[in-house]
């Protein structure tokens, strides 16, 4: 089974030279959930972006721009036969290697087919057929107002465009990072090779990528707008009311073609909100900060020694006991690893983070004694975090809570329920103590210990110390 780890960790390459340039290590098996925006590009700290890219970009729309134009002033029957071209300009397949996206195989996204780019084109249509200024940030608008496209086309799109520009960049910084280049066939650049694909992997700067919403939402576009004093009344009543419909249907596509109308009705107000969308900033994602986890693993594995446990002629629930035994005192007892990796901003991390520290640091140990995990395990009842199993006979339930999150009502009901409705050989319930008070933390054993009894439960309750110690003797 192939890991997923990050193309420095494969090449054994200090994570902090990727750091230091400020360059997207990847994930080399899942894909992570950023885009390129092409607002950033302006602001990257690489030329080749700032001036380079970006100004590729402009020229790109401004001449998608007066190509539309003039086809809309075609008699009807030469339309038809450049119609197909100019949708075909709005093609964007996702482009490989770039290990962006929503997609979980770390190669590639579908992104936008032909019906898609029609729909996007159907829409510029309508919108170019006003008397507008020329204003390719019109495309921005656009999108915005088609249904089904979101930041990963755009991604997508603003990648297929500058896809020189990011080839060039990996050539130039692959060697500063210490990675090795190769020529591919019908390749001008020589690139680095994707461990697992055989095939080339592109470099980013983190500073002109963002993160991958779920879902577009309109009205945040919309709330940092400020329509100038003379539209200003008109705009803000009727666009209000829109929005309040909005909330109310919960139809985005509605949404989309009432907004629609409302330009062609209102060009002005078209004209003002598209300079607005030509001027809109945009911050990147603050890997330092790293808020989302998406270099949590890495830094986990590079913390959290796996060599430390020995499982040697261990039986199969002895090795899941010293694992797990080995990650609580680890956690325990290490004030760095709650420092740095499990705590931000003097608050813990979300319990997915967690739970993720868990599943690394026990995986690699498990898999070596045969036994396979599965995360948010499906028993029927609804999922549970982990379930460990060898063959169809040995299952171990593992449920993961944070004490804030209610870890009472955790044991009592989700556990015990999903122990139900699958022939498991053992079950544990695993607390992360977050409580700074400790008579709040006497209490949460004390609680939980008569539960247990209370249900006569034989779920192993395991508590761990998630709080910083202040403690001179746990300052590791």
């Amino acid at each position: 089974m192939k890991k997923n780890i990050s193309l420095a960790e494969y090449y054994e390459i200090p994570i902090e030279r990727f750091e230091k340039f400020g360059i997207l290590n990847p994930s080399l098996k899942q894909n992570t959930n950023m885009f390129i925006d092409p607002v950033l590009l302006k602001d990257s700290q690489y030329e080749i972006f700032c001036h380079k890219a970006y100004n590729k970009y402009i020229k790109f729309f401004e001449n998608l721009y007066d190509q539309i134009k003039t086809y809309i002033g075609l008699p009807k029957e030469v339309q038809l036969e450049s119609q197909k071209d100019l949708i075909s300009k709005f093609l964007a397949k996702g482009i490989p290697y770039l290990c962006l996206g929503y997609s979980s195989s770390g190669e590639r996204d579908n992104g936008i087919g032909y019906e898609g780019a029609k729909r996007i084109f159907t829409k510029a249509e309508k919108l170019f057929s006003l008397d507008i200024d020329k204003n390719p940030a019109i495309f921005s608008v656009v999108y915005m107002l088609t249904e089904k496209i979101g930041p990963d086309y755009i991604s997508d799109m603003t990648a297929q465009i500058i896809i020189d520009e990011i080839k060039e960049f990996t050539q130039t910084m692959a060697p500063k990072l210490g990675l090795k280049t190769n020529k591919f066939k019908r390749e001008k650049y020589e690139l680095p090779v994707h461990p697992y694909l055989k095939k080339p992997i592109l470099l980013l700067p983190e500073d002109i990528l963002n993160l991958l919403p779920i879902d577009v939402d309109i009205e945040d576009i919309y709330n940092g707008y400020h329509p100038n004093e003379k539209i200003r009344r008109k705009v803000n009543e009727y666009i209000g009311n829109i929005f309040r419909e909005y909330q109310t249907k919960q139809s985005k596509k509605g949404l989309q073609n009432i907004l629609t109308d409302y330009f062609i009705e209102n060009s002005d107000v078209l004209a003002d909100f598209t300079t607005y969308a030509r001027t809109r900033s945009s911050k990147h994602y603050d890997f330092s900060q790293d808020k989302k986890g998406y270099y949590f693993a890495q830094r986990f594995r590079k913390m959290f020694n796996l060599d430390e446990i020995n499982i040697e002629g261990l039986g199969i629930l002895d090795v899941i006991d010293e694992t797990i035994k080995r990650f609580k005192d680890k956690i325990d007892n290490n004030n760095d690893i709650k420092r740095n990796l499990l705590w931000i901003n003097n608050k813990p991390r979300n319990e997915k983070c967690w739970q993720q520290a868990f599943h690394l640091s026990i995986f690699q140990k498990l898999e070596d004694a045969g036994l396979d995990i599965g995360a948010e395990y499906q028993t029927g009842s609804g999922p549970i975090d982990f379930c460990i199993t060898k063959g169809s006979k040995c299952r171990i339930l593992i449920e993961i809570k944070l004490s804030k999150n209610n870890p009472i009502k955790g044991l009592e009901h989700q556990l015990e329920e999903y122990k139900k409705c699958v022939d498991n050989v053992k079950a544990y319930f695993i607390c992360f103590n977050l409580e700074e008070d400790d008579s709040k933390y006497n209490k949460l054993v004390a609680d939980l210990s008569k539960k247990k009894k209370e249900l006569d439960l034989n779920t192993e309750i395991i508590i761990i110390d998630g709080r910083i110690s202040p403690s001179a003797s746990k300052l590791k």
